[in-house]
């Protein structure tokens, strides 16, 4: 009978709020800071391509208030690798999709960008949303950034690990990928 080997994997979001958040009265919020996986095993692998195991996804909501209307962007940041991929662990991936994006009441399209002063969007936009390290989630409508007192969306964490972390990895290996949100407003 083969062993299968136990990996305990956690991941950690934390929220920064900067000085400026504070002076202008805003306030932003995860649903759930810390995403943790426990233990996974070779039986929670949901697709395998090009030894890539995709585990299950964790979804998060990010909630951002203001008492007066602003335009408004959630900066991520983290561990990155190629491409700005965030990292998970040595020998893996998180991707970190975007969707359902409101602010006050109305639904808007998705859109990032690296413009953390004009929080001008950039010009493409893919289906699904993804976003990478240093870029900014802001709402779109026409190319341009509503103002409103709060926004909202849904993360979709998507974990990845190479089929070499099976076998380098000992029973109790630790895989983190920590997340920092930060409010830029306009």
């Amino acid at each position: 009978m083969k062993m299968q080997r136990l990996m305990g994997i956690l991941f950690l979001l934390t929220l920064c709020l900067p000085e400026l958040s504070h002076a202008e009265d805003c306030q932003i919020t995860l649903s759930q800071p810390v995403v943790d996986y426990r233990q996974i095993r070779r039986d929670d692998i949901v697709k395998t391509q090009d030894s890539w195991h995709k585990m299950p996804e964790r979804e998060v909501s990010v909630n951002v208030f203001c008492a007066e209307k602003k335009q408004m962007a959630v900066l991520v940041q983290g561990n990155a690798g190629e491409k700005g991929r965030f990292t998970f662990g040595m020998q893996g991936g998180l991707a970190v999709k975007v969707d359902n994006m409101i602010v006050d009441g109305k639904h808007y399209a998705v859109g990032k960008t690296e413009d953390k002063i004009t929080f001008l969007p950039e010009a493409e936009s893919s289906t699904p949303f993804y976003i990478k390290n240093n870029e900014a989630i802001i709402a779109v409508e026409n190319n341009q950034i509503p103002f409103g007192q709060q926004m909202s969306f849904n993360v979709v964490l998507s974990p990845v690990i190479n089929e070499r972390a099976f076998s380098e990895m000992s029973d109790q290996t630790e895989l983190e990928s920590e997340l920092a949100w930060v409010l830029l407003l306009k």
